[in-house]
């Protein structure tokens, strides 16, 4: 009990001297300072992997067998994200409004899982990698023709430091 009291007695000897000293900082804007610097290296880098590698492929209607186009995407996906091993990517699988929710939510998440699997396979640590689906309910493109459909149809890489 006398450690308690006594450490009591020092944390606020502490705020009653910090309170007496000249300047003061808030807390909450050097919270605010660090989260703006971090926000800036998560955009950094975003932006770097979507220049450098793409960040989002498509698939034909109702599949999640991925395309050599997709595949040259993924490969450069890959080799960024092993030449940057401080970042983690979190995969998300989409769909057209076609079909039902659940359907759509179940083929948004192999789309994704194919996508993570296919980027394991080129050396990066599965445990850098999450995937979920949003199925139909993230669109990209609104309407209902096949430009809408096609483009609604992929997955996306988003890399976070």
């Amino acid at each position: 009990m006398k450690n308690i009291e006594q450490l009591m007695l020092l944390i606020l000897t502490s705020f009653a001297l910090a309170g007496c000293c000249g300047t003061k900082t808030d807390p909450s804007s050097i919270s605010t300072l660090v989260h703006e610097a971090e926000i800036k290296d998560y955009e950094s880098s975003y932006t770097d992997f979507k220049k450098t590698a793409g960040n989002k492929i498509y698939f034909t209607f109702d599949s999640y067998a991925l395309s050599k186009e997709a595949q040259k995407i993924l490969i450069k996906q890959a080799e960024w994200l092993k030449a940057n091993p401080n970042t983690i990517a979190y995969i998300e699988g989409h769909c057209d409004e076609i079909g039902t929710d659940e359907y759509n939510f179940t083929l948004g998440l192999k789309r994704a899982q194919s996508v993570k699997n296919f980027i394991e396979q080129r050396g990066v640590d599965k445990e850098r990698l999450s995937v979920t689906s949003f199925g139909k309910t993230k669109a990209d493109k609104y309407g209902h023709t096949k430009y809408v459909h096609r483009a609604n149809r992929r997955a996306v890489t988003i890399v976070i430091k």
